[in-house]
């Protein structure tokens, strides 16, 4: 499985590290699956202006994730949606799921609004890195799938829909 990730959306990630060092942060994940089950990562968000930062935890403005996954899903005619979650470890912190995340995932890969059963998990450490090495270091997961090798790849546009079979979730 294949996870192409388009590299403006690694750039915010290391924007919110950089934001909160010593803080989580975080957003949604959003994009396609393809016909062979690979995900394309196309855009992310923020945390929202009302989101919550602690030192072991984020609470994300989730009115403001909807309007995000909103606008994106209408512009793109359906093409674009939620894909999974993603956050910031703070610099001490190794960027491995918590308990919280664990009982996290698990709710949103058995809720039927989120419409998805294996969402992507990206925890991202806060470091100052280069793009590349920052997606060597993060935590990736595929919720719900285990034993199976996940392939990292950066990419610089969308590809076309066509050109991957477009799959609906």
């Amino acid at each position: 499985m294949i996870i192409y990730i388009l590299d403006n959306v690694v750039l915010k990630f290391r924007e919110e590290s950089r934001r909160f060092r010593l803080k989580e942060s975080g957003g949604v994940l959003l994009g396609y699956r393809t016909k062979r089950n690979d995900y394309v990562v196309t855009h992310s968000s923020g945390p929202g202006p009302k989101a919550v930062h602690g030192l072991f935890s984020f609470r994300p403005d989730t009115k403001y994730f909807q309007e995000k996954l909103d606008e994106i899903f209408e512009a793109t005619e359906g093409r674009i949606t939620y894909l999974g979650e993603w956050h910031t470890h703070p610099i001490w912190s190794k960027p491995k799921p918590s308990y919280v995340d664990i009982e996290t995932m698990e709710m949103i890969s058995t809720t039927e609004c989120f419409r998805t059963e294996n969402p992507l998990l990206f925890i991202v450490p806060s470091r100052e890195c280069d793009v590349s090495l920052l997606l060597s270091k993060m935590y990736i997961e595929v919720w719900g799938i285990s034993d199976i090798y996940i392939k990292t790849k950066l990419i610089t546009e969308i590809p076309e829909y066509n050109l991957y079979e477009f799959k609906s979730t």
